[in-house]
């Protein structure tokens, strides 16, 4: 694991109360892995108490109340303690608000720091998109984002307008995720004659935290394959 000082203004809050609010936090992160914030204990207004069933994590208890979030200490980072272990996310990633509120400079966040390290650049199209089903023209248009984030591949985003009338609807069982890069992600089905490719699209255009790539913004994402094609030019 390695640290890097985070200056930003974090704070953390339970309802009205604010029990956390620091400029010395750290951002941990890992090759491949999660990111979190790291908080000095000097700064959590709370009492941390060990937690008898887990070694190495503590029981948060704000004005006699124990959290259900938990707190985790480090060895090699001690007087640092990292709040919400458990994370927020299932192994889908899927987005499930927990009981605390994350703010940094006063914009809404979660425990998921953001890696220093990783990147994200959002690009307007110069040119057009070409996007076909099984062969068949789908839709052409120059309002298109290409969206490039190591290691994956690169994305293009087309404006949701370009799409025929009726052909995306709000997907009914699929998950609001989460990426603490581009922020929350809702799902579109997408229908073309007869046939409804499910999840195949989605946007970040809800939610508050959805400040983070502002040229998003109104455009559908979704993953190329041997039906759903593009070509650029």
């Amino acid at each position: 694991m390695k640290t890097q000082s985070h200056p930003s203004r974090i704070r953390v809050s339970r309802g009205d109360r604010t029990f956390v609010d620091t400029r010395e936090a750290l951002v941990a992160y890992e090759t491949g892995g999660s990111s979190f914030y790291l908080l000095p204990e000097s700064a959590v207004d709370a009492e941390l108490r060990d937690d008898p069933d887990r070694p190495d994590h503590v029981l948060v208890v704000v004005d006699g109340e124990v959290l259900t979030t938990r707190g985790r200490r480090y060895a090699d980072q001690p007087g640092f303690v990292q709040l919400d272990p458990v994370n927020l996310f299932d192994v889908r990633a899927r987005w499930a608000p927990g009981e605390l509120t994350w703010t940094e400079e006063g914009q809404p966040t979660t425990a998921h720091a953001r890696n220093p390290h990783h990147r994200v650049d959002v690009r307007r199209l110069d040119g057009a998109v070409k996007v076909s089903f099984e062969g068949a023209p789908l839709l052409e248009t120059p309002d298109a984002r290409l969206v490039l984030e190591a290691p994956l591949p690169m994305r293009v985003y087309v404006a949701a307008t370009a799409f025929p009338a009726g052909s995306v609807t709000p997907s009914a069982d699929a998950p609001t995720t989460w990426c603490p890069y581009k922020g929350l992600a809702t799902y579109f089905d997408l229908k073309i004659g007869g046939t409804t490719l499910p999840r195949a699209l989605w946007a970040y255009n809800e939610g508050p935290l959805n400040h983070l790539l502002p040229d998003l913004q109104g455009y559908l994402g979704f993953v190329a394959d041997e039906r759903l094609t593009y070509d650029l030019s």
